[in-house]
Order: C-alpha cells, then structure tokens, then sequence
C-alpha cells in the first residue's frame, strides 16, 4: 500500500477558489454593514421634533385642512348663516297607546289562532308531526318539545 505523497489538483484548486472567495467576502464585509440609521440631533427647545408622533401631526393636517375647506365656504358663501338650535319633545314621547277595548282584546286572542296543535302543520320554524317537534338542529328542537311539555 502506497500512501499519495501529495494532494490531488482538484482538490487544490478547490481550496484555493474557497480562500479566495473568503478573502473576497471578507473585504467586501465590513462596506455592506455601515449602519443605515443616525441618531438625530438634539431639538431645541420650543421647536417640534420633524420626527414627532404621527397623531400630532395628523391632528395638524386635519386642522390644516379644515381651514382651507372653511375659507373656500367663505369664499362661495359670502353670507354668513348662523347656526339654529331647536330644543323640544317628540310626540311620541309624552303620549301612551290608548287602553285596548274588551272587543279588541277578544279579536287579538282569536288572531292568535288555536291554542289545540294540529299534526303536519309548522309552528315558529318547527314542524309538529303529532307527537314531538322537528327542526333543523337537535338541540333547540330538543328544547322545544322539552319546554313544551312542561307547559302543558
């Protein structure tokens, strides 16, 4: 067995393309990671910082805005209208519904209908086949035939 006294080209050559592509990045490195922030200098009392909170600066612009719109109404509208409060009641406020009469309170008991359940009709979304309720969802008919038997 023979040991290879000395390393293969490509092997070399592949070393060699590794270093230089390492000394290459390492050059180039420390360029790219300049920081790309500043601290700002201090403001002087007084005056507003140009990096102030974006609400104060939203409000400014609005207040900004608002007077530009209210100098172009000025200007289209050159009489001035003041403003007109009106204070009061509604009618419906003060006035209850009249008290129902013995007749009308016997018609709206026989618009209600019969109180008797008669089998293959609906009643409020739930078909009743003569015995129990049915509907869409197990347990609200549940609930119904539940709450229905206790009031009957």
């Amino acid at each position: 067995m023979q040991a290879p006294a000395r390393p293969c080209r490509r092997i070399r050559a592949r070393v060699a393309r590794t270093l230089g592509a390492m000394l290459i990045c390492a050059a180039v490195a420390p360029a790219i990671a300049q920081p790309k922030w500043s601290i700002a200098r201090p403001v002087t009392d007084g005056k507003q910082s140009p990096l102030a909170a974006t609400p104060l600066q939203k409000r400014a612009a609005y207040d900004k805005e608002m007077a530009a719109f209210d100098k172009l109404l000025a200007e289209r509208n050159p009489v001035q209208l003041e403003k007109i409060e009106v204070e009061g009641i509604s009618e419906s406020e003060g006035r209850r519904e009249p008290p129902r009469t013995a007749e009308q309170r016997f018609a709206d008991v026989l618009n209600e209908g019969s109180p008797e359940l008669i089998a293959g009709r609906t009643y409020k979304g739930y078909y009743y086949d003569g015995t129990l309720f049915w509907g869409s969802d197990p347990l609200s008919f549940a609930w119904k035939n539940v709450s229905h038997w206790l009031s009957h």
